[in-house]
């Protein structure tokens, strides 16, 4: 999962002790999203400190540590989520620079700064295929550019404060940056109420905001004006234009295309360094990733289902089918009305924020 967060200041800085440890408070707050290992950049200036957690999935060795550093020198990047065409990208930049050969390890954080450092900001995440939410560090701009993932899939919190800016993967990450204690949002909360989310780029909080799905915030240590937000991709737009261009085969056409990029899909999500898992509820949608994972997967993938007690809610015996005829490695795990209930009080800190999912204790 990973996590990370930082403080930017763009014309005061922090003393150096004073920001590290800022920075490993901030850190233990997001421990739960990346247990195998965590580091901390601040930049020479003391204005920028990036803290990172790490949840080891692709190259598990050294070579995949962040906060990191670009091999020019300009950009340091904290990084979270999966690009799933990183392989993909990595053989375009190979093509078009030799340098690009020299990699220091395997991981998608290491091609996505190649990348940026190559091609430029824009650029990259248009050929970007993944989910991902990330801080990049500009040295020779001195800027400071946060982005999220076309749908959001990856959270992305940030406050200005005291000519500060602090962001983090959690909103509980931000207190110990020395954000000021915040008021509940009124009208964020009848939003809440109302439609059973808190769209972006609002939250709870009154002065908390998240990045918008698709869209990058740049501050500017050399630039007195605010900061520029811009949506590099628009999800209103794409359906409008798919809209004016349909699929142009017939019935047969479509279910081969259909079976063709759900093959691909999966297969990308199928790059790891650790043993992969998938959530089977054995209903038409797991049923389809798992089966196309097990065709996909170099050795016997796991698959996960929640048994409850009753009967109304429970699909497990539907999923053991399944797992039988794929040949998963199958686990059960029992959730019971009193395990729910012993749950229901920790969610509030787990989500930082109201949800009105009911899958939520599950």
């Amino acid at each position: 999962m990973c996590g990370f967060a930082g403080l930017y200041r763009a014309r005061k800085t922090l003393e150096p002790n004073q920001l590290a440890s800022r920075l490993d408070a901030a850190g233990d707050a997001i421990r739960h999203r990346g247990p195998d290992d965590g580091g901390q950049w601040i930049s020479p200036e003391g204005n920028l400190g990036l803290a990172f957690r790490r949840l080891a999935i692709q190259d598990l060795s050294n070579a995949g540590h962040q906060p990191m550093e670009s091999r020019c020198g300009r950009f340091v990047i904290a990084f979270n989520g999966e690009i799933y065409n990183h392989l993909d990208i990595r053989h375009r930049l190979e093509a078009d620079n030799s340098s690009c050969k020299d990699w220091q390890g395997h991981s998608d954080t290491e091609t996505l700064i190649m990348a940026i450092s190559q091609w430029g900001l824009d650029r990259t995440l248009s050929k970007l295929d993944g989910m991902f939410a990330f801080a990049l560090w500009d040295r020779q701009h001195a800027s400071l550019t946060l982005a999220r993932d076309p749908f959001g899939e990856k959270p992305l919190y940030y406050v200005e404060f005291e000519d500060a800016v602090a962001f983090a993967s959690e909103i509980k990450a931000l207190a110990p940056l020395g954000v000021p204690n915040d008021d509940i949002d009124d009208s964020a909360l009848a939003i809440f109420l109302h439609h059973r989310f808190i769209p972006a780029p609002r939250t709870i909080w009154k002065h908390v905001r998240k990045l918008r799905a698709g869209e990058h915030i740049t501050w500017s240590n050399r630039a007195e004006t605010s900061p520029v937000h811009r949506r590099y991709w628009d999800g209103e737009k794409e359906a409008v234009a798919s809209y004016h261009n349909p699929f142009k085969g017939d019935r047969a056409d479509a279910k081969d295309e259909l079976s063709k990029m759900l093959h691909g899909l999966t297969q990308r999500r199928l790059i790891a360094d650790t043993p992969l898992g998938c959530f089977l509820s054995g209903g038409i949608d797991s049923s389809l990733v798992t089966a196309l994972a097990v065709k996909g997967a170099a050795g016997k993938v796991g698959s996960y289902t929640i048994r409850f007690d009753d009967p109304r809610y429970n699909e497990a015996d539907h999923a053991k089918g399944v797992a039988d005829h794929l040949g998963t490695d199958h686990h059960e795990v029992h959730a019971s009305a009193q395990e729910a209930a012993r749950l229901v009080p920790e969610l509030a800190s787990i989500w930082d924020e109201p949800s009105a999912d009911p899958s939520q204790g599950p």
